[in-house]
């Protein structure tokens, strides 16, 4: 059980949203029902970033139902793209820390607190949290596979920590970020990637991450999603991610050294996975997904567009969709 927080600085709690009303819903209620604060939780931010602003309404409706002591507000994105939403939302935001929260995602209760209990201790530039993945219940197929493409369960111990990881599930202390805005590439827009590219910048200017185990949240995955298809795009545009980075940097070296990483995940795990289709084994798509990372390092300069105006239609709402069930930080899905 947590002791009550007393926070030094207060937070606003950030949802982009584009064309997720039922899923931006069950987020923002995860919002309201934050405890521990000590009414550090100043604001909730929505950024519709949907040029038909279509969950505009749905959100001013349910921010009736916000506690008292928290601020809604609704912004308008109509110009599509991951890192517009997201800058849209920092030059809102009026207090020192905010946490982005994805509109498929919810939140434990004490979730909010954990984070900011972990930058207080280790004042990090960006503290992160884990994510577990909740599936439909008519996935069956490579289940283990797709939960664990879909989370973010690191062995990492509470604390600062030499790595960085994506914005869902973070809290960024705008106080020790570049002043500069924007503050995300829009180049990133469609392809996504604008994190990566902000905390990748940071960490060579001295910036300090921190893990905070206890903060974690549930991915909602519907089932066009939780496919093959799917997951191994994103698997070969996450492999990218490194040697486009060296590119872009102009560090042929370290391209070159990804390059060869990815030559050598392409073949050992590619050849993993070939063998375990053959004799179906249970992990055959795990193998396949590393393989595809692998020779995304290899063949990094296609962009693969996931966000923004790429994305056309919204993924509607499967009835089997699982919902977690009331539960502290710490419990994990089974």
């Amino acid at each position: 059980m947590m002791t009550q927080l007393r926070p030094p600085a207060r937070v606003s709690v950030v949802i982009p949203t584009f064309r997720r009303p039922y899923e931006l819903l069950r987020a923002m209620h995860s919002v309201f029902r934050q405890t521990y604060l000590e009414g550090a939780l100043a604001e909730l931010v929505i950024v519709d970033n949907d040029p038909s602003g279509s969950s505009m309404e749905p959100a001013r409706l349910l921010a009736a139902e916000a506690p008292a002591s928290l601020r809604v507000t609704i912004l308008h994105c109509p110009d599509p793209g991951v890192a517009n939403a997201r800058n849209m939302a920092v030059d809102a935001v009026t207090t020192p820390l905010i946490a982005f929260l994805d509109d498929d995602q919810s939140a434990p209760a004490t979730w909010l607190a954990e984070l900011v209990q972990a930058h207080s201790e280790t004042a990090a530039s960006v503290v992160f949290g884990p994510v577990d993945t909740a599936l439909p219940n008519s996935i069956h197929h490579h289940r283990a596979y797709f939960q664990a493409f879909f989370a973010r369960n690191p062995d990492l111990p509470d604390g600062l920590i030499p790595t960085f990881f994506g914005c869902g599930n973070a809290l960024l202390d705008l106080r020790q970020l570049p002043a500069q805005r924007p503050l995300f590439d829009a180049a990133t827009n469609e392809t996504g990637g604008e994190d990566d590219n902000l905390f990748s910048r940071i960490q060579r200017q001295g910036a300090r991450f921190a893990w905070a185990s206890r903060a974690r949240v549930w991915e909602h995955v519907p089932a066009n999603r939780a496919t093959l298809d799917y997951t191994l795009r994103r698997a070969l545009a996450y492999g990218q991610g490194p040697s486009r980075m060296a590119r872009e940097g102009g560090d042929y070296s370290q391209l070159a050294f990804w390059m060869a990483v990815g030559l050598g995940q392409f073949i050992v795990y590619g050849l993993t996975a070939l063998v375990g289709w053959a004799v179906r084994a249970p992990t055959r798509a795990i193998w396949l997904g590393r393989a595809t990372q692998g020779l995304g390092k290899l063949v990094w300069w296609p962009k693969h567009r996931f966000y923004g105006a790429s994305q056309t239609a919204p993924a509607a709402p499967t009835s089997d969709q699982s919902m977690p069930p009331p539960a502290e930080p710490e419990a994990r899905q089974a």
